[in-house]
């Protein structure tokens, strides 16, 4: 009947649990099994008040009874009577001092409670009677990863796991500690660490390929790629090895290895694709964004040398007309005029290359050279706008590895957004710093007086799509920060609102010995 019991209650059908329960207490009405088994049902049913009055019962019969204790004080937690539970697996210990579920019970409460260093004390003396204690472990684990301390809650785990490798429980919070982490380094080093120790391991495959596709989704085509090789890598050692028979195992262990080792194989081709896929979307839309931010506001670098070269036009057609054929100046009319159509010219082409299906061409750059080309393109509506630049270029800066253009459009990005920064100001000033840094890196400073970044806005900054501007498209600081990340380098943000805002790129110089 006991047995009858039990099983209902795995199955979920309560009535059915209770009522072979009721019938062992009808030939037994002091069976102290059977009136646990009631409470316990009550309890995962979530009546509480009925769950506890069996208990009760329990410890009328038998007042030492730590079984009836145990199921109060976890009855008293579900209720959130913390101080209750407590006391009862007090009275448990105060009974079998080294009863393991009672200190486990406490620990899962101080836990609850947000007290977690009782927790970790509780759990740690449950190891000192047992310390190959799963339970504990288990404890320890959970408490370390509602901590936010990852490291130290997956140590717990894999312990855990060590001792059981299939455990059901240690493998669940392992999965729910990486979720909690996302994709960060943190996660990603213990996965690698358990692929490379057991290269069979599916689960950390599995994960691993989970992190890759994450950061797919995000873009990172960087990080996704490193992850992929490091899973092909351990593939190709895991086939080494099989060749070499270090794994004798039966034909059919064979037959499932093979196929799991092949839907491994499957998953790492299809995140190679994805990548390469992207890596051409990516291209593209960089390419494009170069565009936009190209565009923005060259209007004023194209109208000037427009009206130059209409003005003399018109100049070198009136005198013509009224017979003032003065050499000298309808040349120099003409000079002006074609002074202006290179100009519109040198823009146009920019534009041209900016928007050519073309991939990055990593040569050794001058970054000087990259922001007088960048400033000459807006030189006409900065000045309509009464923007004072101010640059201050070292010389003999270390050469760059970089592609010329798309470093001209990061400069040109930061230009734009201190050009719309500084609209409304009086005193408008836009610095631009070169210097070199230590171990031969080049910095870009690029630092505008104007109206600031809002401290909750400066985390969002880079992320694609996100933007404060009206008609902005979120891509320009996103594409920027790719860019720079592509070449190794990194950018960084600091404002102060309605007093200045600067970006400061660091990027590795080429060393003197490897510019050929």
């Amino acid at each position: 009947m006991d047995g009858l019991g039990i099983t209902y209650r795995e199955m979920g059908n309560y009535p059915k649990a209770i009522e072979w329960f009721k019938k062992q207490l009808d030939i037994d009405p002091r069976d102290k099994w059977a009136m646990n088994g009631v409470g316990i049902t009550y309890r995962e049913i979530g009546d509480h008040p009925k769950a506890i009055k069996w208990f009760e019962k329990q410890l009328e019969i038998n007042p030492r009874d730590i079984w009836a204790m145990d199921g109060l004080g976890i009855t008293y937690r579900e209720m959130k009577r913390y101080y209750k539970a407590i006391e009862w697996f007090k009275k448990q210990l105060d009974i079998a001092p080294k009863d393991k579920q009672a200190m486990n019970g406490l620990g899962i409460t101080y836990r609850e409670m947000g007290n977690y260093p009782k927790a970790i004390e509780w759990f740690e003396k449950q190891l000192k009677i047992d310390h190959k204690d799963e339970q504990a472990m288990n404890g320890l684990g959970i408490t370390y990863r509602e901590m936010g301390n990852y490291p130290k809650a997956i140590e717990w785990f894999e312990k855990q796991l060590k001792i059981e490798p299939t455990d059901k429980f240690a493998l669940a919070g392992l999965t729910a500690t990486f979720e909690k982490m996302g994709v960060t380094s943190v996660a990603i080093k213990p996965l690698k660490r358990r692929l490379q120790a057991n290269h069979r391991d599916a689960y950390a495959h599995s994960q691993l390929c989970k992190i890759a596709d994450q950061h797919l989704a995000n873009g990172q085509l960087k990080e996704a790629q490193s992850i992929t090789d490091f899973l092909k890598n351990t593939q190709e050692e895991l086939h080494q090895i099989e060749e070499k028979k270090l794994f004798p195992a039966s034909s059919d262990r064979k037959r499932v290895t093979a196929d799991s080792q092949e839907s491994m194989e499957e998953k790492v081709k299809r995140l190679e694709t994805e990548i390469r896929r992207q890596e051409v979307v990516v291209l593209r839309t960089r390419q494009m964004a170069m565009v936009g931010m190209m565009t923005s506001g060259l209007d004023h670098e194209i109208m000037s040398p427009l009206q130059v070269i209409l003005g003399n036009a018109q100049n070198c057609q009136t005198r013509i007309k009224r017979g003032y054929l003065d050499e000298s100046k309808i040349l120099n009319h003409l000079d002006n005029i074609i002074a202006a159509t290179k100009w519109i010219d040198n823009v146009v082409n920019h534009l041209h290359v900016f928007s050519r299906d073309r991939k990055p061409n990593p040569v050794p750059v001058n970054v000087n050279v990259v922001i007088d080309n960048a400033l000459s393109l807006f030189q006409q509506q900065l000045k309509a706008r009464g923007i004072d630049i101010q640059k201050h270029l070292a010389d003999n800066l270390p050469l760059v590895k970089a592609d010329q253009t798309e470093l001209e459009i990061v400069i040109i990005n930061l230009i734009n957004n201190a050009r719309d920064a500084l609209e409304g100001r009086e005193d408008k000033r836009i610095t631009i710093t070169t210097q070199q840094a230590r171990q031969s890196e080049v910095q870009i400073r690029v630092e505008d007086n104007g109206e600031g970044i809002q401290p909750d806005q400066l985390p969002h900054l880079f992320e694609p799509f996100w933007t404060t501007k009206e008609k902005g498209t979120g891509i320009g600081l996103y594409t920027t920060q790719q860019i720079v990340q592509a070449y190794n380098g990194d950018i960084k943000v600091s404002s102060y609102v309605n007093e200045m805002t600067t970006f400061l790129i660091t990027v590795p110089g080429i060393p003197e010995k490897e510019i050929t």
